[in-house]
């Protein structure tokens, strides 16, 4: 992944994405429009920080988030079903 992919999944501008990594901004926009490239152990750093920061979500996450949808909702299909369904204290 590259510098300019992981920004704009942040939805940050250049100038609020290079004061996050105390980057100048001429610096990311040489990284951006690869004049430059970064060394890939700083990628790497931007991607871990920016998803211990909630600010991006791997594939894996939102794969796990659905899983857990269906097992959710599996189980309310089946106490549902053996119960008649819901009554008027279940909303």
């Amino acid at each position: 992944m590259k510098v300019r992919e992981l920004r704009l999944q942040t939805g940050l501008s250049q100038s609020k994405f290079a004061k996050m990594f105390d980057v100048p901004v001429s610096t990311l926009k040489d990284w951006e429009q690869e004049r430059r490239n970064p060394p890939a152990y700083v990628i790497n750093m931007m991607r871990t920080i920016l998803q211990y920061k909630g600010m991006l979500i791997s594939q894996s996450y939102v794969e796990a988030c659905d899983a857990r949808r269906k097992s959710v909702e599996n189980a309310m299909a089946i106490i549902l079903s053996a119960t008649n369904g819901p009554d008027e204290l279940f909303f």
